[in-house]
């Protein structure tokens, strides 16, 4: 007896034709893990750095849409038609007023006050729904589920009279009813979006550093989740999805050896693990569709099972063993006997997916990752070395804010709320961590104790 139901679901998920031996590994269908796209175009390159994906987190936020007509020089041109002038000249005046605190020297909007956020546009072409997908993925994740940071986006009375001007009379946004914004994404790693609600609520209490980093901030917590999902999804039902996998960071300014914990568990070990992360993922897809669930990775369906009785047990790993002989006489593979053993139908299933899958679509979906590492996180230190997960001073400074907070801590402590965060140093990196901290006269020395030595406060 098997589950008959749930294969023919996934068959027409994958719209498999049997007589054509076609069929498409569709993903994000029952299981949506990761915002990535196997398509080129559609793959976010972040020229921009994250500001499509920023514009369109903070609308998610406050519930906007951006007017596909919206266009910032028109914009300019009608703020300054709605303010009674003298004459011409003085209309020309308030006009260009208007243009030097809204467009910066790069032709980019200059984002003075956080509601400005609102009206940074996707990047051009198909790069946009990519842009998309991963706003949605971090809304879902880390801001769904608290709305303590929206009041950093409205206006304040203190503002002066061309911000007041300026955002009062801007337009371009549209309403979105909140059932339009539903969620997509199953958060896996509590222990990551606990920590970054956290964070994102105490710096908007802090309007100058939260206009400055946000971005970034954001866009750390994004790679932090992904490549620590990379790597758990690879380990299967041996995952551990309470505390993170250890990530060395090399510091921008210091040299690299081969011993190095940043060369051993650094992004060498990510990329090794995500392999087959597309692979990973499509398995994923597979076992929610055969157990009838949602958003379940593999060792959730291993919790599952135990908690079923042998004859309910039996009955799915049957389902299993015959989606696998179905998936390969459709694919024209070589039938195999299988034994009704949860890791071995597994990693059939992966040797399965595997031989019938193309490299150029598992390559272009890890480089979902490495994108986004090599416009923030990644260095090349050539070589043998290659890219390596590298921290820039700007960002010790931003993460040892956030970890802070309002407090002193001590030395050790500030090592412990780094990892939190998924930043894991070596004996050769702490103490020029503690250099730079040092000579910014940010720790007090009370002994030659590490436990007597504490942080200070930033914000």
């Amino acid at each position: 007896m098997i589950y008959d139901g749930n294969i023919e679901n996934l068959k027409k998920a994958m719209s498999m034709n049997p007589e054509k031996h076609s069929g498409i590994h569709n993903i994000n269908n029952v299981a949506p893990l990761l915002p990535f796209e196997t398509r080129e175009p559609e793959r976010p390159k972040f020229k921009r750095k994250f500001l499509g994906v920023t514009g369109e987190l903070v609308r998610l936020l406050n519930k906007k849409g951006l007017s596909k007509e919206f266009d910032l020089e028109k914009n300019i041109d009608e703020i300054a038609l709605k303010v009674k002038c003298k004459d011409e000249e003085n209309r020309k005046y308030l006009k260009e007023l208007i243009r030097d605190n809204l467009i910066d020297k790069d032709g980019n909007m200059n984002i003075f006050h956080p509601n400005l956020l609102n009206y940074i546009q996707l990047s051009d072409g198909k790069e946009s729904n990519g842009e998309k997908k991963i706003a949605q993925f971090i809304y879902d994740l880390f801001f769904s589920n608290s709305n303590k940071i929206e009041d950093v986006f409205k206006d304040e009375e203190k503002n002066d009279v061309i911000t007041k001007l300026i955002l009062h009379k801007l337009d371009g946004l549209e309403n979105i009813d909140n059932k339009e914004i539903k969620n997509k994404y199953y958060n896996k790693l509590n222990f990551i979006s606990e920590v970054a609600r956290e964070d994102f609520e105490f710096i908007s209490k802090h309007k100058d550093f939260f206009l400055k980093n946000f971005q970034t901030l954001l866009s750390y917590y994004y790679f932090y989740y992904i490549t620590q999902m990379c790597v758990k999804l690879n380990k299967k039902d041996k995952a551990d999805f309470s505390k993170p996998e250890e990530l060395y960071y090399l510091l921008d300014w210091e040299k690299c050896s081969k011993n190095r914990r940043s060369v051993i568990k650094g992004y060498k070990y990510v990329k090794s693990e995500g392999r087959n992360l597309l692979v990973n993922i499509n398995i994923v897809e597979h076992l929610n569709y055969l157990f009838n669930v949602e958003g379940y990775t593999v060792a959730e369906i291993v919790e599952l099972m135990n908690d079923l009785n042998d004859e309910e047990k039996t009955k799915y790993l049957k389902t299993i063993r015959e989606w696998i002989r179905i998936y390969k006489d459709n694919f024209l593979q070589e039938p195999v006997e299988l034994e009704l053993e949860f890791n071995s139908l597994v990693e059939e299933l992966e040797n399965s997916i595997l031989r019938k899958m193309d490299q150029a679509p598992m390559t272009r979906y890890f480089k979902s990752i490495e994108e986004i590492g090599k416009a923030y996180f990644l260095k090349s230190r050539g070589g043998a070395y290659g890219y390596m997960l590298n921290l820039t001073q700007e960002m010790i400074l931003i993460l040892t804010a956030v970890c802070i907070k309002e407090n002193k801590i001590t030395l050790n402590n500030l090592y412990k709320e780094y990892e939190k965060r998924g930043i894991f140093l070596d004996i050769y990196s702490k103490p020029l961590v503690e250099e730079l901290l040092g000579k910014l006269n940010l720790i007090e020395k009370k002994s030659d104790s590490g436990d007597a030595q504490y942080v200070k406060a930033i914000l």
